[in-house]
């Protein structure tokens, strides 16, 4: 596949193999006791905002266009895992549960459950919270373009400032505090969220991936110099908040981690076709991964000391799983919108 071919596809080398250490990353924190030694960089939380930024980066060009097609095809991507997901895991549940008395919760999950976790994605499959807050600002983001047609980006901005304000004012904080966790994470995050989405919509308007293709050498180590000094060292005043209260911090590093990534070139490799092949194929499937690795732990961590014990190698053996089920999901589904469920 040439270069062209790629950009025609909208294809970009060095972003698949970002989606794909970010997903292993989030594996990892989720599947992995983390050593002492690497917890500050493992928990630095750079993956979801940088998961932020891609998918608005993405998706600036469907919303500012009003290309209605393309908007329903985008929620019906993040609303049918989102709601089928959970049916899923419940019936799966109280089956073996009342069954073979091995589910992967040790109670049987009721209406209310379903109904908590459909109303903010956190409930008892915890990891849509960020399905909600993607859902939750790709609407808002796609009904602004429809009422503000001109100046819909500078409507988006002073949303980022709005939400910057109420973050470092605290008022985000006093309020959410109030409320049960489950709460303060779904709804919490919004406001410290949206400034990163914003950023990927600027990004994208400035047409930012063409500039840095041709970033010199010595720009991309500047990149991975300040890369290192984000996980080494802490940057910016402590804010208080909830999953991703360091803002500036999470737009500063997951605009560097998007700049880096994205500058990356292949071309002059010999063997171009068969990296292209690599890149694509352990880059596939990662919102599947994501959507299904917690199932797996659960299930892995009650019946197997191995996966309990929490060693790096079960997270490798969690994802390559993951991998599998959503490859034979795919290939099953194909010609269906459950595909959706496994990319």
């Amino acid at each position: 596949m040439k270069n062209n071919e790629l950009e025609k596809l909208n294809i970009n080398l060095g972003l698949q193999i970002l989606r794909f250490v970010l997903c292993f990353w989030i594996v990892i924190i989720h599947c992995s006791k983390i050593k002492s030694c690497h917890d500050k960089y493992f928990h630095r939380g750079f993956h979801v905002p940088t998961f932020i930024l891609l998918s608005f980066y993405f998706y600036y060009n469907v919303f500012s266009k009003r290309n209605i097609p393309k908007i329903l095809y985008r929620f019906q991507r993040l609303l049918i895992p989102y709601i089928l997901w959970p049916i899923i895991v419940l019936l799966v549940n109280n089956f073996l549960l009342s069954v073979f008395s091995i589910g992967q919760f040790n109670v049987i999950l009721n209406i209310n459950d379903i109904f908590i976790q459909f109303l903010i994605g956190l409930r008892f499959h915890p990891i849509f919270y960020f399905q909600f807050n993607l859902i939750f600002l790709s609407l808002l983001f796609t009904i602004i373009p429809f009422i503000f047609k001109s100046n819909f980006l500078t409507m988006h901005i002073y949303l980022g400032l709005i939400s910057f304000f109420i973050h470092f004012s605290n008022i985000n904080y006093n309020f959410f505090i109030n409320y049960k966790r489950e709460f303060q994470i779904s709804l919490g995050t919004l406001v410290e969220l949206m400034p990163i989405a914003v950023a990927g919509s600027v990004l994208c308007s400035l047409n930012i991936l063409l500039k840095i293709k041709n970033f010199s050498f010595h720009f991309k180590l500047i990149l991975i110099c300040i890369i290192y000094f984000l996980f080494e060292y802490d940057i910016f005043i402590y804010q208080k908040g909830f999953f991703y209260h360091k803002v500036l911090l999470n737009i500063l590093a997951s605009q560097i981690l998007f700049l880096f990534f994205g500058s990356l070139s292949f071309e002059k490799i010999s063997n171009f076709k068969i990296i292209i092949s690599i890149i694509i194929n352990i880059s596939k499937y990662t919102g599947g991964i994501y959507y299904i690795h917690l199932i797996f732990r659960d299930y892995f961590r009650k019946y197997s000391f191995f996966f309990a014990k929490g060693s790096y190698s079960v997270s490798v053996i969690i994802y390559i799983i993951c991998y599998i089920f959503c490859f034979i999901g795919i290939k099953i589904f194909k010609n269906s919108k459950l595909k959706y469920l496994f990319i």
